[in-house]
């Protein structure tokens, strides 16, 4: 027993195979931008335990600053980060339903944004940042590090 397909079946499979595959190289070069999150170093728990006990921070705050200790210590632009009582203090949270930004599609349902200083890794210089941590189900799903103006 043969079985054929019917011709135009065999055509709308052809010329829909070049699409399906430019579709997914697309959708896979935007997922490349998204930096995964660092593991936990050594110093983590120190540094967590410092924010939560010196610097009174919550616990989704301490946790996001010292991920990003983390995170820049394995970075190619910060190598060391700096945040004030009063950034601690003045962190931004929002309940966020969706992607946690425009590089990054990872879902999340909440952000934290705080503000800082990082020290760029090449020059040595200061520069003002923006600590971004997006949540979900009270953990950390994704993190990034924006320099403002």
């Amino acid at each position: 027993m043969n079985l054929r397909l019917p011709e135009t079946i065999y055509l709308k499979a052809t010329t829909c195979l070049p699409a399906l595959f430019l579709a997914c190289c697309l959708t896979g070069a935007n997922l490349a931008h998204a930096d995964p999150l660092p593991a936990r170093s050594y110093s983590f728990a120190g540094n967590y335990r410092t924010l939560v006990e010196d610097q009174k921070a919550p616990a989704a705050v301490a946790r996001c600053i010292a991920t990003a200790h983390d995170y820049a210590a394995k970075g190619r632009l910060y190598d060391r980060l700096g945040f004030t009582r009063d950034d601690i203090v003045a962190a931004v949270a929002a309940p966020h339903q969706g992607a946690f930004s425009a590089t990054d599609p990872r879902a999340v349902t909440s952000t934290l944004a705080i503000s800082g200083e990082g020290r760029r890794r090449n020059s040595g210089d200061w520069v003002k940042i923006t600590l971004r941590c997006g949540e979900r189900a009270d953990r950390l799903a994704a993190i990034e590090l924006v320099a403002r103006p």
